[in-house]
């Protein structure tokens, strides 16, 4: 009998556009380990995007009913579930079908996670946190780290590590704090691809995405980094993502230096798109008390710093400077200065028209969240997402006693204090889903949940008449509520949904006209499919 070789692989290339009356937006695609089947984020007529399910042996694609708002999805070791952050919420979908389940609450950007061979995954609250793929008890082990990607031993996980105004990739081992450098002084995120010549760990250099040999056994690269691809989109916020995944010798990526979220854009009540404020990487938005600035940090680079948009005149001027990362922007009550967070240093203070020198109002990591109407008390978010409130008097010495409000059980996040000063607003996860709280000012006590259904991120409108917060499918909710000695609140209702992102937003002081950070770039980002991939190494 006659045999003959096995003809040579061939480096196969094709393109994914989005269904009709869809758009693409940047992300992540996931590969599946085996290489044949892709999920990505669709974003539909209706302004709402989901996840998407294609094999690579068919033209079709299908929804995953559930996963409004998603983004970054990744695979489960065995190709049948893929989890995604939708809401500030880890959720895992199977396939197969079925609704979402939740495994953690509080999830932070930039969202990307990963799922390990051992049934642990990796995601940011901040800092990275494990949790079971069942659900149950979240762990955190990291401080300070993000993008985390799990090795096949599915203990040992590579991440980016931040240390100032530099950044590297390092070894983590899930029951240890110690770190082993493996590539210093880069920005990227990590990313392994395998291959039938050896595992490569993939990064970007600006919009270029390099491969170089790694060993996983040892944990260590050999040789040197090879160009792959170049103008690789960038995702996440700070954009140092690869719009990039691979598996089973199939990558798939999105082209375009773009990043992810590019406008901060207006809407009315009806969710009817007015204007876009910027054309920058802009998020943390902040209106002024009277409604006639905007503060919101901007990425460039590693760099990220605040910056202050005059909205009559549409002249930004930049607050900010220096390595360290600056952002949580907040307006004191008398709209003339900021305060926020340089990352490392503690909380500052500076007059808004950027004059003079910042002041030391805190040291630690803790975040800024609302004053007083007063100026009396500032709302602090830790890290650990939990409320206290810090008075504001006098000579500022770190030290000062703090007041936790909030859940005592659960993380809490989101604080503001009402217009009127004696009520504050908050969003906690003491169930398999966020909902929104007011409490009384200390030293009262008691509280009232105002959400029915799953809600975040509450704001008040300026005269205290009205609550806002997002819906758990990314609605745009309001109520009426009475403040005074007591509180009183009416029903919930929806004004619109599938605007904007879930995670910031802003709202103008007669509550008619809402700010959020849009995703994605004008028009489709389509998805290209490279099969045995490792043949375009540009040697």
């Amino acid at each position: 009998m006659v045999t003959h070789p096995a003809p040579a692989p061939q480096l196969t290339r094709f393109e994914i556009n989005p269904p009709k009356g869809s758009t693409l937006p940047m992300g992540t695609p996931a590969v599946s380990p085996d290489g044949r089947t892709l999920v990505y984020t669709v974003t539909g007529s209706d302004n709402q995007t989901r996840l998407h399910v294609r094999s690579l042996d068919t033209l079709e694609t299908r929804a995953l009913p559930g996963t409004e708002s998603a983004v970054h999805p990744f695979f489960s070791p065995d190709g049948r579930s893929v989890a995604f952050v939708a809401r500030n919420q880890l959720q895992r979908i199977d396939l197969a079908g079925g609704s979402p389940q939740v495994l953690m609450n509080g999830v932070t950007g930039p969202w990307h996670g990963s799922w390990g061979s051992t049934g642990t995954l990796l995601a940011l609250t901040p800092g990275i946190s494990r949790v079971p793929a069942s659900g149950g008890t979240v762990e955190p082990l990291y401080e300070n780290r993000n993008f985390p990607f799990f090795l096949r031993d599915g203990t040992r996980f590579l991440m980016r590590a931040l240390d100032g105004e530099k950044s590297s990739i390092q070894l983590g081992t899930l029951g240890s704090k110690e770190t082993t450098m493996v590539l210093d002084n880069i920005f990227s995120a990590p990313f392994i691809a395998a291959s039938p010549v050896g595992d490569y760990l993939l990064y970007l250099r600006d919009d270029t995405l390099m491969a170089q040999p790694f060993n996983e056994g040892t944990a260590k690269l050999s040789g040197e980094p090879t160009v792959l691809l170049d103008n690789i989109a960038r995702v996440a916020s700070p954009a140092y993502m690869p719009a990039v995944g691979a598996g089973g010798g199939t990558l798939a990526f999105q082209r375009g230096g773009a990043l992810e979220y590019l406008h901060l854009t207006w809407f009315d009540r009806t969710g009817k798109r007015l204007s876009d404020l910027t054309n920058l990487n802009n998020r943390q938005v902040a209106l002024s008390p009277d409604g006639k600035f905007a503060a919101f940090t901007r990425t460039d680079g590693p760099k990220v710093d605040i910056w202050v948009t005059d909205l009559a005149r549409n002249v930004t001027s930049r607050l900010t400077f220096g390595p360290e990362v600056h952002d949580n922007p907040v307006w004191t009550p008398d709209g003339k200065r900021l305060v926020y967070r340089k990352q490392g240093k503690g909380i500052f203070e500076k007059d808004a028209s950027g004059a003079g020198e910042e002041r030391l109002v805190m040291t630690g990591d803790a975040l800024p969240a609302s004053f007083t109407p007063d100026g009396k008390f500032l709302l602090l978010r830790s890290l650990g997402n939990r409320l206290s409130l810090l008075p504001i008097t006098g000579e500022m010495t770190g030290d000062q006693k703090q007041v936790p409000v909030g859940s005592a059980n659960a993380p809490t996040a989101s604080g503001v204090i009402s217009p009127d000063g004696k009520f504050i607003a908050f969003h906690a996860a003491e169930s398999a889903r966020f909902e929104v709280y007011v409490q009384p000012m200390p030293p009262a006590t008691g509280r009232w949940q105002v959400s029915q259904s799953g809600g975040a991120m509450p704001r008040w409108r300026a005269d205290g008449k009205e609550l806002f917060f997002r819906g758990p499918a990314g609605e745009t909710m309001a109520l009426d509520v009475k403040l005074g000695d007591t509180f009183s609140a009416g029903i919930p209702h929806v004004l619109f949904t599938g605007q904007g992102t879930t995670d910031d937003y802003a709202v103008s002081p007669d509550g008619q006209r809402f700010l959020f950070r849009t995703a994605g770039t004008a028009g489709d980002s389509p998805i290209v499919v490279l099969q045995n991939w490792w043949l375009a190494l540009k040697k």
